[in-house]
């Protein structure tokens, strides 16, 4: 090979050391091209990882948060199986000085979804003064017990000059199937 570079003459010597050093820097060129190719699509990988790690985190802490509320929510849930939602009713109507106008307190039906049992009541009190039967309604939705006011009907009526409601209240309990 020695012998074949001191034959040729010193312009084609510069010619072949011109020609390899462009072939060199093309095929350096051409690696970094592909090197930095080859480094973004790594750094984007990175990228979607770390935001998939922090989603992941998020709802890491979202979960303990729920299963946090889920275990208080099933130990209120048992602590309230044993009062049945009649008597807790009358106790609230006791509370508000309406006992006497509870009509009734009806069950409407339930359906069981998972381990949860959700049974719908109808609560009626007729010729209740305005202020009294916010009272009950207020009291009943703070109460401790499992018990939500799914629809309110409030109806006014006249009595001896005074302005009464006929309050009609459709209420959902939730309560724990047995043995859970």
């Amino acid at each position: 090979m020695s012998a074949v570079l001191a034959s040729l003459s010193p312009r084609d010597r510069k010619l072949l050391a011109g020609l390899v050093l462009f072939f060199a820097v093309v095929g350096g060129g051409l690696l970094l091209f592909l090197a930095k190719g080859d480094l973004d699509a790594k750094a984007a990988q990175l990228r979607s990882a770390k935001d998939t790690m922090e989603v992941m985190v998020a709802m890491e802490e979202m979960y303990q948060e729920a299963s946090t509320k889920l275990a208080a929510s099933e130990s209120h849930l048992k602590e309230a199986r044993g009062v049945r939602l009649d008597a807790h009713v009358e106790k609230i109507a006791a509370q508000t000085g309406v006992s006497d106008q509870l009509r009734s307190v009806d069950e409407q039906g339930s359906e069981m979804e998972g381990n949860l049992k959700s049974t719908r009541y109808r609560v009626e009190l007729r010729k209740v003064p305005l202020s009294q039967a916010l009272d009950f309604l207020y009291d009943l939705e703070v109460s401790d017990y499992p018990v939500s006011v799914d629809r309110a009907q409030f109806k006014t009526i006249k009595v001896d000059n005074e302005t009464m409601i006929n309050l009609t209240l459709d209420l959902v309990t939730l309560t724990l199937k047995d043995g859970v």
